[in-house]
């Protein structure tokens, strides 16, 4: 990924950010990944106003 500069969060720093979210505010996990897909939703929308179809491919795990 070279261009993209160095990445915000690694993947313990995000799974401890879900924890805390959902064990200490009480946030249910299926409303953080709903957040995380309409937050990707827009931004794909701002970039590329004028597509009609998105395709998404995923690997494993539980955000797979």
């Amino acid at each position: 990924m070279s261009g993209w500069g160095r990445p915000l969060h690694d993947g313990a720093s995000l799974r401890e950010t879900d924890r805390r979210a959902i064990e200490e505010h009480g946030v249910p996990g299926h409303v953080l990944m709903e957040a995380a897909g309409a937050a990707a939703t827009r931004v794909l929308r701002s970039r590329h106003p004028s597509a009609r179809a998105v395709l998404c491919a995923c690997g494993g795990g539980n955000n797979g």
